[in-house]
């Protein structure tokens, strides 16, 4: 191709890789690991067919008492979360949340209260102790907002994620890509006199100057979760959207670190 000199010929680097990465950076920096709230729960059914029906059992007990409120499927159960495909936990969080109710009801009313031999083992043990700790009544709403704010920020990679794996030529169209998916995640913690205009502007933004960021109460992603914000304390609600901000932040900063915005 050189020999022919070929004027065309780009040598560039797997672009999803990172975004898969960047998505992990904004997971890890939450001040729970709610990741592993997704492998333990898997686990917790994997090998157990005795929990899994009572797992059914609990939810049709509470389809007849909430009757048309009730919409979760019963015989479905969680995802496996795979650590090297981070941004496909967006699904694994999705079925989390489509039980939120059953979930809860479960590890801590049902279990805790069984009388069960099986069951009072099954509360001693680690996976046990470890969801307990996201469910709890003092974690349970913020669990709960941790899980919708990642659900929304893996919704905003899922055009780059997917034009980018066609079978046909795609390299004209990644900066375009990168700045839209930049530019979607900036928007919604960065000041409008801030945000950059273009993709070669990218990489003149300060990530670590806290004076171009939003207030965390004027942040976008609040949307993704008002409703469980309003059942926090004032004191908890403003320490859980300064947590959000501070994890998009980070995600923004391995971005811009890892994407070609110099190189149109």
């Amino acid at each position: 191709m050189r020999a022919a000199n070929c004027p065309k010929l780009v040598d560039a680097p797997c672009y999803l890789h990172p975004t898969h990465t960047a998505f992990k950076t904004a997971a890890k920096s939450l001040n729970m690991d709610v990741v592993s709230l997704l492998g333990n729960l898997h686990g917790f059914f994997k090998t157990s067919a005795a929990r899994r029906e009572d797992m059914v059992e609990v939810r049709e007990e509470l389809a007849e008492e909430l009757e048309d409120q009730m919409e979760e499927v019963l015989d479905q159960f969680f995802l496996r979360h795979v650590d090297t495909r981070w941004l496909e936990s967006q699904r694994c969080f999705q079925r989390l949340l489509d039980h939120w109710d059953s979930m809860v009801e479960y590890f801590m009313v049902y279990l805790p209260n069984s009388p069960l031999q099986s069951n009072k083992l099954a509360i001693k043990s680690k996976k046990y102790k470890q969801i307990a700790l996201h469910l709890c009544q003092e974690e349970v709403m913020r669990t709960k907002i941790r899980c919708k704010f990642l659900i929304l920020l893996g919704q905003t990679t899922k055009t780059f994620l997917t034009l980018l794996q066609s079978q046909k030529p795609m390299i004209h169209q990644l900066q375009d890509l990168s700045f839209n998916m930049f530019t979607r995640r900036s928007n919604m913690v960065l000041k409008t006199e801030v945000r950059p205009t273009e993709a070669r502007y990218v990489k003149n933004l300060d990530l670590t100057d806290g004076s171009i960021f939003l207030h965390s109460k004027d942040c976008g992603f609040m949307v993704c979760c008002a409703e469980e914000m309003a059942n926090l304390k004032s004191e908890e609600r403003q320490e859980a959207r300064r947590e959000m901000r501070d994890s998009l932040a980070e995600m923004l900063k391995y971005l811009q670190a890892n994407l070609p915005w110099d190189k149109p």
